[in-house]
């Protein structure tokens, strides 16, 4: 919320007095208004199943091909980058799925990035046999 005042002389202000009087405002400055554009920030992300064995499915409520994805070990080093996945056998509307077959067992973190914003969400997984 912000307010304050000026000093009106150019007559816009009905009722002043010629040699100016104070107008007050008040202005309120929200961030309730929804844009209605689908953005990773407000978006679900589904990782499943968790502990997975050969394959992970990836569901999204923007589309696939908004997104880059990566997945990383424990220790930051990038094992899979999926891509290409609009055009892949492997992505339908809004889910992906990721062969995990050749993964070691061990923990695991995908980030998914929008591609558009550069905003990042990160998740878990493990992989077991």
């Amino acid at each position: 919320m912000v307010a304050g005042w000026s000093i009106s002389t150019d007559g816009d202000i009905i009722g002043s007095e010629p040699n100016g009087s104070r107008d007050f405002w008040v202005v309120k400055l929200s961030s309730d208004i929804e844009s209605g554009i689908a953005s990773l920030t407000n978006s679900s992300i589904s990782v499943y199943p968790n502990p997975v064995q050969n394959e992970l499915i990836i569901n999204l409520t923007i589309p696939v091909h908004k997104v880059r994805m990566q997945v990383c070990d424990l220790q930051g080093r990038t094992i899979s980058i999926p891509n290409n996945f609009p055009n892949s056998s492997t992505a339908q509307n809004n889910t992906v799925k990721i062969n995990t077959a050749e993964l070691s067992n061990g923990f695991y973190t995908l980030r998914i990035t929008d591609e558009k914003t550069g905003e990042s969400k990160v998740t878990k997984f493990v992989k077991m046999q």
